[in-house]
């Protein structure tokens, strides 16, 4: 394991496909300072690692299969939401800046 990163040892079934063994994820991507709304390795980790899967190999919806599997493993909706709305957000400013 690489400081914040992880490689999966078995792969990982969801509602949307399988990740494969020995795919390599950190988590819930956040900074540090918002660590205390959610653990980066905490509950609804599955929907984490699919949503990098998800990213890396290009799959048309990867924020709306995040927002469903946080749900499908229990995250509450208080929390699921706003988790979606920002990683949300983020692709969009993304794009956004990497149009200039």
């Amino acid at each position: 394991m690489k400081q914040g990163k992880a490689k999966l040892l078995e792969p990982l079934h969801t509602l949307f496909g399988d990740v494969h063994r020995g795919f390599e994820t950190d988590g819930f991507s956040m900074p540090w300072y918002v660590r205390w709304f959610h653990n980066p390795f905490g509950q609804g980790l599955e929907a984490a690692i699919w949503h990098d899967f998800a990213l890396k190999t290009g799959r048309q919806h990867p924020h709306a299969e995040f927002l469903q599997l946080l749900l499908f493993y229990g995250v509450p909706r208080w929390k699921a939401y706003p988790m979606w709305f920002f990683v949300s957000l983020y692709s969009q400013c993304k794009r956004l800046f990497k149009a200039f």
